[in-house]
């Protein structure tokens, strides 16, 4: 009697064991749309611009969720935000779908968008590479590359610079903002915002004058361990920086995605699908 008694307990326990790690391995490879918030605080922001909410889209690699892009646009607009930003990767040089990219930007429609392109959109040929842009142009989206824009949107003016990706990745970080940057003008007496596809080359861009830095690219780690943070960078790089959330150097504030879609065949693990939302918010100082 004893041992049958200690047999169904073995039992049970397997079987509870066996249900967490069931349970375990559906959580850690969800790939529903997750919408995660990061309110930040610039050290130059207007204090008209408290408040203000950024939506950050990056990486999406073609990928569709729900019916014409409804999951993801959506999202986009329960945030009510004041800005959506497109931070590259949003189309896949092995699939080159347009259908869904155009589904999101006619979803978006009506909002202030502005894009930068990603690896991505440089690896695909010139004349996808000119449809896209005429996509943007089509629904009203600012595309900028290796330049600035002043925006206004709901009564706030804002400079924001995009930092065109490299048709080439052979260059260090400082010779790459050597040549990218200098297009990229921060404006006396304002917020300034960048966008720069690539997270990892942030630490040769703080401290240029930007307040915000919003990026990608990376895809969380691809893997991210619990506690630790991302795995593998895109290049292979184990244990990447810069791989998700707020980071800051230099009195500049980085913003990181994890991305949308996928362009490899490693799945994401404990990384699903990242909408972000930033929120700027203008610190309290002693009067």
């Amino acid at each position: 009697m004893v041992k049958r008694k200690k047999a169904f307990v073995r039992l049970v326990c397997c079987l509870l064991a066996a249900a967490a790690l069931v349970l375990l391995c559906v959580y850690a490879l969800r790939d529903g749309l997750t919408v995660s918030e990061y309110e930040v605080s610039p050290e130059n922001l207007p204090a008209e611009m408290d408040g203000f909410r950024i939506a950050l889209i990056a990486d999406l690699h073609c990928a569709r969720f729900g019916e014409n892009q409804s999951e993801l646009c959506g999202a986009v607009r329960a945030l009510s935000p004041d800005l959506v930003v497109l931070c590259g990767d949003i189309l896949d040089s092995t699939l080159c779908d347009f259908e869904p990219v155009e589904e999101l930007l006619r979803g978006l429609s009506g909002l202030t968008v502005a894009a930068v392109y990603g690896n991505h959109e440089n690896s695909v040929s010139y004349y996808d590479r000119a449809e896209l842009a005429e996509l943007y142009e089509k629904y009203g989206v600012t595309l900028l590359s290796d330049d600035s824009v002043i925006l206004t949107t709901n009564g706030v003016s804002f400079c924001v610079s995009g930092a065109a990706d490299p048709s080439c990745w052979g260059k260090s970080d400082l010779e790459y903002v050597r040549e990218h940057l200098p297009q990229c003008r921060p404006a006396d007496g304002m917020f300034n915002l960048l966008l720069c596809h690539r997270a990892n080359i942030y630490p040769a861009l703080s401290g240029l004058g930007f307040d915000l830095v919003l990026s990608g690219h990376l895809h969380g780690g691809q893997i991210r361990i619990p506690f630790v943070g991302g795995l593998i960078s895109p290049s292979r790089e184990l244990f990447p920086d810069y791989t998700s959330g707020v980071y800051s150097e230099n009195g500049s504030l980085l913003v990181v995605s994890r991305g949308l879609g996928n362009s490899i065949k490693i799945p994401r693990v404990f990384n699903p699908p990242e909408l972000v939302s930033v929120v700027l918010r203008a610190e309290q100082r002693d009067s």
